[in-house]
């Protein structure tokens, strides 16, 4: 190793591929204003040039140049905050058809929604395959309507409950 390292051949070849490569690597980084250019032949191959120092391309060549950053995009959807529901009922009693509706605070408006049938019991809510939901759906800037019906009538009090889901529209 030592006859090796005292040899000039030894350290210019190391040179030469050093300044090669760290040219080449130059030569990859963007220019100054962080443009990058590259040459693309026939077949589709890249070679990234440094056109800030006067390389160019082959006539057979086309010229690319592109930046890092890139072009902005489309201003993106507005999003939604202040996520809420909100609830309405209907009077209980035997009346057929029935509407409820579920009312959005000020500023904000209905997102989704939805409905429930039901007859209330000393034990809680109860559903029944008596009771069909037939709409439900915005009925405004800010309100969600539901309509039922009674499927077999009966004298037995029931409910409608709507609901909503709110939010403020950014």
């Amino acid at each position: 190793m030592r006859q090796i390292t005292r040899r000039p051949t030894f350290w210019l070849t190391l040179a030469a591929a050093v300044a090669i490569i760290g040219g080449a690597a130059y030569a990859a980084v963007p220019g100054s204003d962080g443009t990058i250019s590259a040459c693309a032949d026939a077949n589709g191959r890249l070679r990234v040039v440094d056109a800030e120092a006067g390389a160019s391309c082959k006539t057979s060549e086309k010229t690319l140049a592109w930046n890092q950053q890139g072009p902005h995009g489309p201003q993106g959807s507005p999003g939604i905050s202040g996520y809420e529901v909100a609830q309405g009922l209907s009077a209980n009693d035997s009346s057929s058809p029935k509407q409820a509706f579920a009312q959005c605070p000020a500023g904000k408006r209905p997102i989704g929604g939805g409905a429930r049938a039901f007859y209330l019991t000393s034990s809680g809510e109860f559903s029944v395959a008596e009771l069909a939901i037939s709409g439900s759906n915005p009925a405004g800037p800010s309100l969600w309507v539901a309509t039922a019906h009674e499927v077999i009538p009966t004298t037995t009090p029931w409910l409608l409950r709507a609901y909503t889901i709110c939010a403020t529209i950014n």
